[in-house]
């Protein structure tokens, strides 16, 4: 066997050679960083995604405790719903916030009511309708002096009136910053802060921060009442319930305007958001012909589910949701033209004999609602 060594090696490749293949070259190169290029945005993309995923988790987490509260409250007084807060054989809105917000005692543009749910004011509103465990800090500032049950700062505090004070509480921290004590406002004066419970013996608080309960998350109720005949000839009645939960409501009267809407039999002759009779391009009626004039409104078509919007420029988004006023029955958006003002909903939707009639209706889009849930029905005697 020959042996081979380096000088050998080099007598048979010349340097130039050699040399060629001592790096890469600039396509190599250039191959290498599309490569990496793809790898890193797609990469990239994952993190905004899934900001976006979390927020909505969020929500709809807080979405499902509102929609609990809502129940609780319901079952805990079923005088949300008497009938001298919602009459009988008729639609309404059980809106506190709203009510005391800026919104007042009818919704929007119609003579549908919308109640208080017995609240008083708009403090006891937003406990009842709103999410309690959100707060938001509105002064932070250190201790001057104390007793067991007030606390003066170097701040005059003066956000809250008489009121609304039991929208405030007080959080006192220790020294440490590891003991907090928390206590809800029983008044203001100055720049003093009072309390009932007295603070824990030995407990010395050096920070004082005054917290505010948010509305961010908040909820409304669409009732729909009847009144259920009885041998006994009383005022028994059963009520339908939604609750709808929004994020960031803006209670403005301009977002909650109802606009006139096209029912589908005036929607392109009843054809739908596919401009065909029952679903496009399929034979429904298995008559051998497709899309003829028999397979009209046919089950899960979309004929029943277009309506179309003939005025004002109303909040549309691909998954919110939209209300019809005859019923009070919220349809979620599953599609829309906004050149043609066409829009698809989930599902056939369902309104009044004389508004059918009549072949136009109303409908609300409001802004920020994360979900909507079916609390399914109540009854009662009043």
């Amino acid at each position: 066997m020959k042996s081979c060594d380096i000088h050998s090696l080099r007598r048979s490749f010349p340097a130039t050679a050699m040399a060629a293949r001592a790096g890469v070259t600039l396509s190599e190169v250039l191959v290498s960083m599309l490569l990496m290029s793809i790898g890193v945005v797609s990469l990239a993309t994952l993190f905004p995604i899934s900001v976006l995923r979390t927020a909505q988790a969020t929500q709809l987490t807080h979405a499902v405790f509102l929609r609990n509260n809502a129940e609780a409250a319901i079952e805990a007084n079923l005088g949300l719903l008497s009938n001298a807060q919602i009459g009988l054989n008729t639609v309404a809105v059980v809106d506190p916030i709203g009510f005391y917000d800026g919104l007042g005692g009818t919704l929007t543009g119609t003579t549908i009511p919308r109640t208080n749910g017995g609240t008083g004011n708009l403090a006891y509103a937003r406990q009842l309708a709103g999410l309690p465990d959100s707060w938001k800090e509105v002064i932070d500032d250190k201790v001057a002096s104390f007793t067991a049950t007030s606390a003066t700062v170097p701040t005059a505090f003066s956000g809250a009136a008489p009121s609304s004070i039991v929208n405030y509480r007080a959080v006192l921290v220790d020294a440490t910053g590891k003991l907090a004590v928390i206590r809800t406002i029983t008044g203001v004066a100055g720049t003093t802060v009072s309390w009932a419970s007295p603070l824990p013996s030995g407990f010395t608080p050096a920070r004082l921060r005054l917290e505010v309960q948010e509305t961010k998350y908040s909820y409304i109720l669409t009732v729909r009442k009847l009144s259920i005949p009885t041998v006994l000839g009383d005022t028994s009645w059963e009520a339908e319930i939604d609750v709808a939960v929004f994020f960031g409501r803006s209670n403005k009267p301009a977002d909650e305007t109802p606009v006139a809407i096209n029912l589908p039999s005036l929607v392109k002759n009843g054809l739908g958001f596919d401009n065909a009779n029952g679903v496009s391009g399929v034979d429904d009626d298995a008559n051998g012909s497709t899309d003829d004039a028999s397979e009209l409104g046919w089950p899960g078509s979309d004929d029943n589910r277009t309506i179309q919007v003939t005025s004002g420029t109303p909040f549309l988004k691909k998954g919110s949701y939209m209300l019809e006023t005859s019923m009070l029955k919220w349809y979620r958006i599953v599609n829309f033209n906004s050149s043609t003002g066409m829009v698809l909903l989930d599902r056939d939707i369902r309104v009044t004999s004389a508004t059918a009639s009549a072949g136009t209706s109303s409908a609300i889009f409001m802004k920020g609602i994360v979900d909507v849930f079916p609390l399914g029905s109540r009854t009662g005697q009043q």
